[in-house]
């Protein structure tokens, strides 16, 4: 009986040393898939970060490029380099780099990238057909976005003389 005892416990010890075994190799194995991983993550991260970047780099000089009579209409505004900043960043909040709070409150996500560079470049061939404006007379918005000269301080301090 005693014999039975004594093989039975080694038997239960075999099997958990087997079982703690198994484990290491697990863990072992998924180390090494997460080594790979993060690899992987690390080489990706720095191509997203150099291709992000370059989309800027070529964003502020289609912005240059704008002829100067365009770069004053409100639908080249697309085309600023803050509008760049921004898509960038809504296409990234877009693919869930970052966590984008709009999607938690029910709106949908943010157009791709891709279609709003394909929209743009059909924009600019559409205006490049469309004839200059004309000169005309400034309309109230434009006279809202003039600047009025600042007056000088003498000016400012002088009271008007007063007639007895």
């Amino acid at each position: 009986m005693r014999f039975a005892e004594n093989e039975h416990a080694a038997a239960v010890a075999e099997a958990a040393r087997r079982s703690i075994d198994a484990r290491w190799d697990d863990l072992e194995r998924l180390t090494a898939a997460r080594a790979l991983a993060a690899k992987k993550f690390a080489d990706v991260a720095a191509k997203l970060a150099a291709a992000r970047d370059d989309f800027l780099r070529a964003a502020q000089s289609v912005h240059a490029a704008l002829p100067a009579a365009a770069k004053m209409g409100e639908r080249c505004a697309v085309l600023k380099s803050q509008a760049a900043v921004d898509q960038a960043r809504a296409e990234l909040e877009r693919v869930g780099v970052l966590p984008d709070l709009r999607i938690a409150k029910g709106f949908p996500a943010a157009k791709p990238l891709a279609d709003i560079g394909a929209e743009l470049c059909a924009m600019v061939k559409r205006m490049r057909s469309e004839p200059a404006p004309t000169p005309s007379e400034p309309d109230y918005s434009d006279l809202r976005a003039m600047v009025r000269p600042v007056p000088q301080p003498e000016d400012v301090d002088r009271q008007p003389e007063r007639t007895p």
